[in-house]
């Protein structure tokens, strides 16, 4: 009896330390989103425009960054979502010679 205690104490424990870890990314993840979003919809309005392929596939890829948070996988969704704020400045920048024309 005493045996089966511990080993569930244990086994609480470690799930408590794995739960804590994980949510520890919880915020950075939050606001990389926040920070892609922003990137997003800066870009956004006159990208459409000249470039409306590349607006939907951001578009698309920030869903999926957020599908990924809500699955809680908060490292991957911090990756994405820094590396999809650096897609919406190359948006941009593929949107400004074609509105010189």
């Amino acid at each position: 009896m005493k045996r089966n205690l511990i080993s569930l104490a244990l086994i609480l424990l470690v799930g408590t330390v794995m739960l804590s870890a994980c949510a520890s990314d919880k915020g950075p993840a939050e606001v990389a989103i926040k920070a892609a979003e922003e990137a997003i919809n800066s870009v956004k309005a006159e990208a459409v425009k000249y470039v409306p392929d590349q607006v939907k596939s951001l578009e698309g890829a920030l869903a999926a960054v957020k599908d990924k948070f809500a699955k809680e996988d908060y490292k991957a969704a911090i990756t994405d979502a820094t590396s999809l704020s650096a897609k919406a400045k190359e948006v941009a920048e593929a949107a400004r010679p074609r509105r010189k024309n």
